[in-house]
């Protein structure tokens, strides 16, 4: 697959959709089938199908099929989903929980179809004193606690897709630890209740810099991390849609974490998509890596960015030890948010090594073994440069 081409198709049949224009046919030098495969790969592919069927270009019947049932299943799963979020908010409202809604949550509002943002899960930001009550309503509306005071969220699923997260926290010190970012700055994610303002009922929002300073530091989690695909940058055109926001304040905000770079150069490239600006050499090396990425990154993208920051100290040729050792005997930092008994007894770490070993370590061997043998081919990739 041409990921450039059918990337920049896949992203021209969205931009012809938002502006309700009639878009060009496909480059002869790509094909229906990769443009599907791209599309479900970033979770666009309601969107592309729909723009697609404003041109007379003839699809095989059995991909167009298959894209039809795919498109049929997404759209009655964003149906679900907003059906869910509306029962959950009221049910949180009758007990008198306050609650934020988070990420797609909000987003979804700004399509112009709600439908066409795809996402896998509903993410509410509630305050962790709630947690056990919250537990007892979501199991009372079906759902399944998959896990519990585990993480900086709580996990909830129900079949045959529904999944919502229920967060404390933004983000979690780990996460700052990962991309060296300034943890002394991190007050907003660590306690964000301390800057939410109530909206309506028990529903509560942040101010729209926070909003946007919280949503561009998620993407950098994600893109600097496996990487992060087409959905979420096409996410950003519509916050600058919809949001007032003080970029000199946001900009500033980010530079505490050395992230106003990687924001500007985001919002270029999005403009490059979507309003006409001509690209340059930043635009388009974030524009390969998204491209290549999809909604939930690749295993290939976050190895090789682990191990240029590893290279920076070390030789390549340690790196897979040095991988499948952080893997077993994980940091307390990351412990922690998975362990909430370590967390105010950090001696027992070995302990909780022990333990995660004895209870995940049989399932988790055939992973490690992908894990090493994707190392491995890196690793040959990059001597071979």
């Amino acid at each position: 697959m041409n990921h450039l081409l059918t990337g920049r198709y896949a992203v021209h049949l969205i931009d012809s959709l938002l502006q309700g224009t009639a878009p060009e046919n496909k480059p002869e030098e790509i094909s229906f089938e990769d443009l599907y495969r791209l599309s479900v790969f970033h979770n666009v592919s309601t969107m592309c199908l729909s723009a697609l069927k404003k041109t007379d270009q003839e699809i095989e019947p059995e991909l167009l099929k298959k894209w039809e049932n795919r498109s049929a299943l997404s759209t009655g799963q964003s149906m679900t989903q907003l059906h869910e979020r509306k029962s959950i908010y009221e049910a949180l409202e009758e007990n008198k929980i306050d609650y934020l809604p988070l990420k797609g949550c909000l987003l979804k509002d700004m399509y112009p179809d709600p439908n066409y943002r795809e996402m896998s899960d509903l993410d509410i930001l509630i305050r962790e004193k709630d947690a056990d009550q919250i537990k007892s309503l979501m199991e009372n509306m079906g759902y399944t606690c998959d896990a519990f005071r585990q993480y900086v969220h709580d996990g909830y699923y129900r079949k045959p897709f529904m999944h919502v997260e229920m967060h404390y926290r933004l983000l979690s010190e780990e996460h700052f630890r990962i991309h060296s970012w300034d943890v002394t700055h991190g007050d907003f994610f660590f306690n964000p209740w301390k800057y939410a303002h109530k909206a309506e009922g028990c529903r509560y929002c942040f101010d729209e810099d926070d909003l946007y300073v919280y949503l561009i530091m998620h993407l950098a989690k994600h893109y600097l991390g496996s990487g992060a695909g087409i959905r979420q940058f096409t996410d950003l055109y519509y916050l600058n849609q919809n949001l007032h926001l003080d970029k000199d304040a946001v900009y500033e905000k980010l530079d505490q974490f050395g992230l106003k770079e990687f924001c500007i150069t985001a919002e270029h490239l999005v403009e490059t998509w979507y309003q006409g600006r001509e690209p340059d050499e930043k635009t388009s090396e974030m524009e390969s890596v998204v491209f290549r990425s999809g909604s939930y990154g690749t295993q290939d993208i976050s190895l090789n960015r682990q191990m240029d920051k590893y290279e920076k100290e070390h030789s390549s040729s340690t790196f897979l030890a040095h991988y499948m050792r952080e893997r077993l005997f994980p940091s307390y930092d990351e412990l922690k948010n998975q362990y909430p008994g370590l967390r105010d007894h950090p001696e027992r770490l070995p302990v909780y090594w022990t333990k995660r070993i004895l209870t995940k370590g049989v399932q988790a061997v055939p992973q490690k073994l992908k894990d090493a043998k994707a190392i491995s081919r890196i690793l040959k990739e990059r001597k071979g440069k």
